[in-house]
């Protein structure tokens, strides 16, 4: 017996697919964001410190470098001027020598030490300070030197005997005072300061008890270790020093201090850069006590690796400054940005120089003449990293929108395929053999659809106009199918006994549904089949080919609604429901 029996499927599906082209929020964002990967670099020896600031008097921030040592007569011992060009780039370098002392540089900083209203350089090697003061040309003069102490660790400016003429700090390696270089109208008067023996000691220059002078503040790299605070009197000299530690015992020493008020109060705090890999690798915080006008007990959050110099500098313009550290070894720069007062989190940005910086290898500055502060930073390469502001305002004063659709017909397909099938099934103790034959003309339409919005942003930060483009496309499909299926059925019944007395099984098993955490596929057909899992926006989440039974594990999959299909080479076995508890 034939029969011939007509067949109609018809599905349609509809698809959504969101596609962020460029991908930032129209809404408030407070984060400094930086883009790496661009550098500076020069033949021969390594940089060892960095500074930034105007000294061509042109208007515009140049980074100032230096090298030392490195078996290179030609560059060691150098002072390298990258002097900005109107359109933020650096086309020229200068080179100025200073005197060939090992193991050469150690600190670095750019202030008008001259009261010329021209920025000068000043730096710290061997046991002496050198000078380059600028001249009306926007050129350095040849150094000049001052002695100062053994070994000269670092070197910070400002004025501390409240003249206002900014004068030079000097600590020394394991030396048992700091030097200040007074600035008078005509030269310097000098005078020195009992304090703790140390190395790798850094100054900082601020006022850390708000009474409107600078104290200093100098730090142990070894030894006794901690912080060491003089306070600037009434006569312009300084107190003796008050110390300050970590605390929790163990190693006292810290890597690298700054001063800034970071929770927005009015007062000055102290921060510092502790210990060396994690979890040893800690970010101090001592606020000041607004009302005694002393520091508190520090507080200690975990940092990344090795964190080495440590900076602050408000790099969106928000009120609010980002604490920024170099990571010695590590290759990379964190930036923490301000929660509610607190600093706990920080972001990543990895750099090709940072293997053994010096406090003073680490700044912050206009690189690109944009209005907003970039960082720079070096440590024992020969080039420069320069991690370029790319942060956005966090409000916008105007926001434009264009919706463009188009609709295109993106696929048609028309064919014809055929199949034949043998089915056993048992009734009691007899087989009957059932063979199909079908014939499947198939038809399929893909419509596509694709809406794109245009937004342009305004918005103002740190006080410049910035504007960008954000295009938000939006594609949908209507997906159409439709098969015209006939089929040949004959039969053939057979009396003959099979020994069996039980109903053999469907081919496709599906296990368990509802479902936890595992899902088990069968096909004892025992040929290659593909299983998907698809969730209720028709998006595939899982995919897996196997011949005879397979498990996936779908911990991961939220509860809720989802569909499969398991398919062979010829043709879809089988779809249906899921339901994950």
């Amino acid at each position: 017996m034939a029969q011939i029996l007509p067949m109609k499927k018809n599905n349609s599906i509809l698809f959504i697919f969101r596609l962020m082209i460029l991908v930032l929020p129209l809404t408030a964002h407070a984060q400094a964001l930086f883009q790496t990967g661009q550098s500076l670099s020069a033949p021969g020896s390594v940089f060892e410190v960095v500074a930034v600031g105007d000294i061509d008097n042109n208007g515009r921030e140049d980074i100032v470098t230096a090298t030392g040592f490195y078996f290179s007569p030609q560059f060691d011992y150098q002072l390298l001027v990258y002097s900005q060009s109107e359109s933020g780039t650096f086309p020229t370098t200068v080179y100025y020598p200073y005197s060939n002392v090992y193991p050469g540089i150690n600190s670095i900083a750019i202030k008008d030490v001259n009261n010329d209203a021209l920025n000068d350089v000043i730096i710290g090697y061997g046991d002496s300070i050198g000078i380059f003061f600028q001249n009306t040309s926007g050129a350095l003069n040849p150094m000049v030197s001052y002695f100062s102490g053994t070994s000269v660790d670092d070197i910070k400016v400002a004025d501390v005997n409240n003249d206002n003429l900014e004068d030079i700090v000097v600590c020394h390696w394991n030396d048992n005072f700091i030097r200040v270089f007074y600035q008078t109208p005509t030269a310097f008067t000098t005078n020195i300061y009992a304090k703790p023996q140390g190395g790798y000691d850094e100054i900082e220059i601020g006022d850390v008890d708000s009474d409107g002078l600078n104290d200093v503040v100098y730090m142990a790299g070894q030894g006794i270790g901690g912080f060491h605070v003089f306070k600037q009197n009434s006569g312009g000299t300084l107190n003796n020093y008050i110390s300050y530690y970590p605390g929790g015992g163990g190693f006292q020493a810290l890597n690298a201090i700054a001063i800034a008020d970071l929770n927005q109060d009015g007062a000055n705090d102290i921060l510092a850069a502790k210990g060396g890999n994690m979890p040893d690798a800690k970010l101090l915080i001592w606020y000041q006590d607004t009302l005694t006008h002393l520091l508190k007990p520090s507080i200690s959050t975990a940092a990344y690796e090795i964190p080495s110099a440590i900076e602050v500098a408000d790099f969106n313009c928000d009120g609010k400054p980002e604490i920024f550290i170099n990571h010695g070894g590590w290759n990379a720069v964190t930036v923490w940005s301000d929660s509610s007062g607190h600093y706990t989190n920080y972001d990543i940005y990895q750099v090709s120089v940072a293997q053994h910086p010096k406090p003073e290898a680490l700044t912050s500055g206009d690189i690109n003449n944009d209005g907003k502060l970039d960082i720079v930073t070096v440590g024992d390469f020969t080039s420069i990293q320069l991690l370029y502001n790319i942060s956005i305002p966090t409000s916008f004063t105007n926001i434009d929108t264009t919706v463009v659709m188009d609709s295109v017909v993106t696929q048609h397909n028309d064919f014809t395929y055929y199949f034949t099938t043998t089915q056993i099934d048992t009734i009691s103790n007899f087989a009957i053999i059932l063979t199909d034959s079908f014939q499947v003309r198939y038809t399929y339409t893909l419509f596509n659809v694709i809406t794109d919005s245009v937004y342009s942003r305004t918005g103002n930060l740190c006080s410049k106009v910035y504007t960008d483009v954000i295009t938000d496309s939006y594609d949908s499909f209507f997906d159409t199918e439709i098969r015209d299926t006939s089929f040949w059925s004959s039969t053939l019944d057979t009396v003959q006994l099979v020994g069996i007395s039980e109903l053999v099984a469907e081919d496709i098993k599906i296990s368990p549904n509802p479902f936890f955490n595992e899902l088990n596929f069968q096909n004892t057909a025992n040929e290659p089949t593909m299983v998907a899992i698809y969730d209720v926006l028709s998006r595939q989440i899982l995919q897996q080919i196997f011949t005879n039974s397979t498990t996936i594990n779908t911990a991961q999959l939220a509860g809720g609604i989802y569909f499969y299909e398991l398919k062979n080479a010829k043709r879809t076995l089988k779809t249906g429901k899921l339901i994950k508890q």
